[in-house]
């Protein structure tokens, strides 16, 4: 699996992932000051000084995760384009996206603060908990719908968001880690329109890490932008709340042994 690309896949550490316990490899989590790394020369790469340790952190999953968004969506020029979710990992997105598309770049998401932040890198922004949002859209595209939709959320509700909104023959990337079981997927409408569903809450890091590190180093992206919040690690919990409860204005959080 590794060979193909699909290191998240590798057979040989059972699809691990640090910290997540018994069902992905069972490796120890890394939220500590010192570990093991098993496997390091299959996984392991080496961040220039340039790039500051905030953002090589993204290397482990948000910005490869991006890079595998934007890559399945295959954004075309002129293309209009609608990102579903504005953390940290749909914000990253957002920033790759306005570099490959000269169509409408539009961020959907319930929280206005994070709106402004997409808002501030130019792109247009609806907020879905507001009557009326999803005509507001639609409107941007003369009612046809976007050609491509890129889901970071993993609520079933965001993904219904994406299929309102994509129009014919267009292509739906969902990166979002979805945990519910069952999804009410009309298979007559998706089929008669066209639409290309890629589901991808399982990112293979490893081989998409160079081109985040290129993207950081040629400066077209500054993932430490988007941490809000630092916290020394006897603080985790507190860091976990503050995201949780998105208090704060709470974005991306940064734990210092």
């Amino acid at each position: 699996m590794c060979e193909v690309g699909q290191t998240a896949h590798c057979e040989t550490t059972q699809k691990a992932v640090y910290g997540f316990g018994t069902s992905f490899g069972d490796l120890n989590g890394t939220h500590t000051e010192a570990l093991i790394l098993p496997h390091a020369e299959g996984h392991v790469i080496k961040v220039p000084d340039s790039i500051d340790d905030a953002s090589a952190l993204t290397l482990s999953c948000n910005l490869p995760s991006d890079i595998i968004a934007n890559k399945l969506a295959d954004i075309q020029p002129s293309e209009n384009v609608a990102i579903i979710g504005c953390g940290p990992t749909g914000l990253l997105t957002m920033d790759i996206a306005l570099g490959k598309s000269a169509g409408q770049v539009i961020c959907i998401d319930q929280l206005d603060y994070r709106l402004a932040i997409a808002a501030k890198k130019g792109a247009t922004t609806i907020n879905s908990t507001k009557a009326g949002w999803k005509e507001s859209a639609l409107s941007l595209t003369n009612g046809r719908g976007f050609d491509k939709v890129i889901e970071v959320v993993g609520y079933p509700d965001a993904l219904q968001i994406c299929l309102d909104i994509i129009r014919p023959g267009g292509t739906i990337t969902a990166i979002g880690v979805f945990c519910d079981q069952e999804f009410n997927l009309a298979l007559a409408d998706v089929s008669l329109r066209d639409i290309s569903l890629h589901m991808n809450g399982f990112a293979n890091v490893q081989p998409c890490m160079w081109q985040g590190i290129h993207l950081m180093d040629q400066g077209v992206i500054t993932p430490s932008e988007y941490f809000t919040h630092e916290f020394n690690l006897d603080d985790i919990d507190l860091a976990f709340e503050t995201f949780d409860k998105k208090s704060d204005t709470a974005l991306k959080m940064l734990i210092k042994p």
